[in-house]
């Protein structure tokens, strides 16, 4: 089997699966919407169509578990693990080629496919941002949801593309791949280590993938770190570099902006907040609204901070946080009152919390 294949094949197992369990930890561990009726469901019949895959491509039906219709998330999670674990040792065999290929990435789709299903219902439900794969050899499908006024990404993996790496340059592609899943691998350990609060442990693995691939994300990532620490010259810093690397990248804009905020240079921060709105590339596109708004709190000039945050909510229409925040900033303008003050010192607090894309 050629070698550049198998290398592309086992990194794409990798980085789906992955994927995956991002998706599954941000629904069963982060969100309290992990028991509900749709979730369930969408978790069984993923874990039903991972089986049939393996029983479709290799193994003889009667060497197939038949259970419950009732899967959980952990039997699910060692489902996909082993699986891939079995297809990896499998594609390291000298199989036929064509054949073998075609059930790994008949295997690698069903988990995209499933993937986006629990994805967008994740979202629908929780608001919350979840990091797709890297494109190595995978290719997305965008997909517009009119109801939540955002697109959504759905990737598959072509045989045709990857039978490519065959070819005389495939070696070069495969190194780059196998760098790529590297660097991919380090920032999930990152941000594991931040959801732990290990702040220290985070910066090492983002500097150990800015060795790898010196990118504007990891760069703005390093300098999320340093601001958890109160280092706001090193943490803004590392945003004029992210934002030098790649001045199409959102995440710096608004992260600069927010640092300069948080030392209490409220309109210098606004500056950078409007330069964040009009990056081309930002998944997280309200962030910088919310920020503009926390500043206008700051200025007491509310009626502005109102426009800010209705913006942030047509982008993020599911966001509670923010449907209070407005709610309460309303009542106060339309009675006069003095609430103000305090709405400003929690979202502070709110604005410390929130996370780099």
């Amino acid at each position: 089997m050629d070698k550049n294949i198998t290398n592309a094949l086992i990194g794409e197992l990798h980085s789906a699966s992955s994927y995956m369990e991002r998706i599954l930890h941000a629904v069963m561990d982060i969100t309290p919407y992990g028991n509900t009726k749709e979730i369930k469901e969408l978790i069984s019949i993923t874990y039903f169509e991972v089986m049939s895959s393996i029983e479709i491509g290799m193994i003889r039906e009667e060497f197939v578990g038949k259970g419950s219709f009732n899967y959980s998330s952990r039997e699910l999670r060692t489902k996909l693990q082993g699986t891939a674990k079995f297809f990896e040792n499998i594609l390291k065999l000298d199989f036929n080629q064509e054949a073998t290929s075609s059930i790994v990435v008949e295997f690698i789709n069903t988990i995209y496919e499933n993937a986006f299903k629990l994805h967008l219902l994740c979202f629908e439900k929780s608001g919350i941002e979840i990091q797709y794969p890297r494109m190595n050899v995978i290719e997305m499908e965008e997909i517009e949801q009119a109801d939540l006024e955002k697109s959504f990404f759905k990737f598959f993996l072509p045989i045709e593309k990857l039978m490519m790496l065959g070819e005389e340059n495939g070696i070069i592609h495969s190194l780059a791949l196998e760098r790529d899943k590297k660097y991919d691998d380090l920032l999930q350990k990152g941000h594991k280590a931040i959801y732990n609060k290990v702040n220290d442990e985070a910066l090492t693995y983002f500097e150990k993938a800015r060795s790898l691939s010196d990118t504007a994300e990891v760069l703005t990532l390093i300098g999320w770190c340093h601001s958890l620490k109160k280092d706001w010259e090193q943490a803004k810093a590392m945003c004029l570099k992210a934002i030098q690397k790649d001045p199409d990248y959102g995440p710096p804009y608004n992260d600069l902006g927010n640092y300069l905020l948080s030392e209490g240079q409220v309109n210098e921060s606004l500056k950078w907040f409007e330069l964040a709105k009009k990056a081309t590339q930002y998944q997280n596109r309200e962030y910088p609204y919310i920020n503009a708004g926390r500043a206008y709190i700051a200025k007491k000039e509310y009626d502005k901070a109102l426009e800010e945050f209705s913006k942030a909510l047509t982008i993020a229409p599911y966001h509670d946080e923010l449907h209070e925040t407005v709610l309460n900033l309303r009542k106060g303008l339309e009675k006069g009152n003095d609430i103000f003050d305090n709405l400003g010192e929690e979202l502070n607090d709110q604005g410390d919390n929130i996370p780099t894309p």
